[in-house]
């Protein structure tokens, strides 16, 4: 495969961009929010910039920690809150290798996609002594 130079390398985004904020409306309490956004990229192993791309997204994380006392934190996380669908990484395969694994569907799509993490809340208590 010839690739010519000014092509995209693949795996990485053009465009990528993070913006987080805190705000504490009391001395006890903490809100914030994150939000993520990541362009459109290339396939792994796309180095000639021939084939469609991974779409870009954009993610919203929130967060609140509440410290009763010195040393006790209650805490909660919201990540992805618009349980948004997106992939992190794209490469290529060969999906013949797969028919020998005795799947029941016969593949024919030589893409492969690392899906991200869907709405997902933690929550917990931290002490620090």
């Amino acid at each position: 495969m010839h690739v010519v130079p000014g092509k995209r390398i693949p795996g990485i985004p053009m465009h990528q961009a993070k913006f987080g904020i805190d705000f504490r409306p009391r001395p006890e309490w903490t809100l914030g929010a994150d939000a993520i956004a990541v362009g459109s990229r290339y396939f792994l192993g796309d180095d000639a910039n021939q084939n469609p791309r991974l779409p870009g997204y954009w993610l919203l994380n929130l967060r609140a920690s509440y410290q009763p006392i010195k040393g006790v934190e209650l805490f909660l996380r919201v990540n992805n809150a618009f349980d948004q669908r997106y992939a992190l990484f794209g490469t290529f395969f060969n999906p013949q290798s797969a028919a020998n694994v005795g799947l029941p569907i016969v593949l024919t799509d030589h893409r492969s996609e690392v899906l991200g993490q869907p709405l997902s809340v933690y929550g917990g208590l931290r002490v620090t002594f």
